[in-house]
């Protein structure tokens, strides 16, 4: 099977190394500068040339409004297509790695029945090397309707498709491909079945010892998480330094440095493009520990004092992401390094998390904006997810509400209406 990606943005790059090369025979775009020209040596076509070449070939939406890109496939009579946020974390990240692919095959048993929970490419892709390397005979248990197209694409695979409801019968290797709601996904597991659709806690490589240092050492305390929006002031600062509240900070927060003393305790940062730019500048950061995630693979090529945590990425419109309980193995992605900074705080034992410069200042929009932070000199534009973000601080005060632990909102602006809201002078008075 071949597939066309639909985005030669940077996910769809992304996407092509995880998937493999081999597996690819173009770019799908809408952009007319680029439509005729070669991304990575791979041929960026329009839905013309798509109808007229591809047309047996299914599409893979590699783009942030998958929900958009399947009304407009389904409105052009296309029928052969998935969706990345199906695959595993793995899919979408900015960095090439085969860590999920090599812990797999380290699982595999050749010559096995396997039974494979969920239809998306990365169970099509797993199903294949099971038949091609293997010798394994694989079934693909599957909800909802299967357009024809696919049953062919699949027939032509050797792989079997079955529609189950009872899968507690089944007799076989039986293994997670897609994604499962927390409570459901521990009693499939309980009852033998494999999860291979996050498998953040078993990848070795993943996991950082030194971070389990940090676990549960402020058992019951409170905590500030500074971030950099533009309500941020630093004589609220200076009351956190002289009362010594302890503080996790997020973003460029050293632009407000020159106008207090106070510093943060603990900081932390995941996007790529700040770790190529700032480098060394991020070792200096925090009084006691920077945690950065390990989105730039180059960055860690030296020495660091600030120590590597896994980014788990899980972009989905429909779904609120996972909330990790163990951050020395994985911190889950929401578009906004706030909820690692929740994740690093719940992990560190803190019951009570204060937000502070957390403005989330589109958060009443409809659509996707560009907003700005409490310094005018910033190296990116920075963009508002804005139902991706939401869905992130909702599950992270779902994970507060069922774990005896608050988070509570002293930003003095913005509209992030999730947690409850307290003014900043009355919790922090002289």
């Amino acid at each position: 099977m071949k597939i066309v990606i639909w985005g030669a943005g940077r996910r769809g790059q992304s996407a092509l190394e995880q998937i493999g090369r081999e597996w690819v025979v173009a770019f799908l775009d809408s952009n007319e500068r680029i439509i005729g020209k070669n991304i990575c040596e791979i041929p960026v076509i329009s839905f013309e040339e798509y109808y007229n070449t591809y047309y047996e070939c299914p599409i893979l939406i590699c783009f942030a409004d998958e929900d958009r890109g399947v009304e407009e496939l389904n409105a052009r009579g296309i029928r052969l297509w998935f969706r990345l946020s199906d695959c595993p974390g793995e899919y979408q990240e900015p960095n090439q790695r085969r860590h999920l692919f090599s812990y797999i095959e380290s699982q595999i048993k050749c010559k096995h029945v396997y039974y494979l929970l969920g239809l998306n490419l990365f169970s099509i892709q797993f199903a294949n090397m099971l038949i091609e390397q293997y010798k394994c005979k694989v079934i693909i248990i599957y909800d909802g309707y299967i357009s024809e197209e696919m049953r062919n694409v699949l027939n032509n695979l050797d792989i079997t498709l079955e529609k189950k409801n009872e899968l507690d019968e089944i007799e076989g290797e039986k293994i997670i491909c897609q994604y499962i709601p927390e409570k459901n996904n521990c009693r499939l597991q309980v009852e033998g079945w494999k999860d291979f659709f996050d498998c953040s806690d078993k990848i070795i490589e993943y996991h950082n010892k030194d971070i389990q240092r940090y676990r549960n050492i402020h058992q019951n305390e409170e905590v500030v998480i500074v971030a950099t929006g533009p309500s941020l002031k630093s004589s609220d600062l200076d009351k956190l330094y002289k009362k010594g509240v302890l503080s996790i900070a997020v973003g460029e927060i050293w632009h407000i440095f020159s106008e207090t003393k106070w510093r943060p305790d603990y900081f932390v940062k995941q996007d790529a493009p700040s770790q190529k730019l700032y480098g060394d500048l991020l070792d200096t950061v925090a009084t006691k520990q920077a945690f950065i995630g390990d989105t730039y693979e180059p960055f860690w090529e030296k020495e660091r004092t600030c120590l590597k945590y896994h980014v788990g990425y899980e972009l989905a419109e429909n779904r609120r992401p996972k909330f990790s309980n163990d951050f020395s193995k994985v911190a889950y992605f929401s578009h906004t390094v706030t909820y690692a900074a929740l994740q690093l705080a719940f992990y560190m034992g803190f019951s009570t998390v204060f937000l502070l410069g957390v403005d989330c200042s589109y958060g009443r929009e409809k659509e996707n904006v560009e907003y700005g932070h409490f310094y005018s000199n910033a190296h990116f534009k920075a963009t508002g997810y804005v139902k991706p973000v939401l869905q992130g601080y909702e599950k992270a005060r779902e994970y507060a509400e069922t774990h005896e632990k608050e988070i509570i909102n002293l930003s003095r602006g913005g509209y992030l209406e999730v947690f409850e809201k307290r003014d900043f002078d009355s919790v922090f008075e002289e």
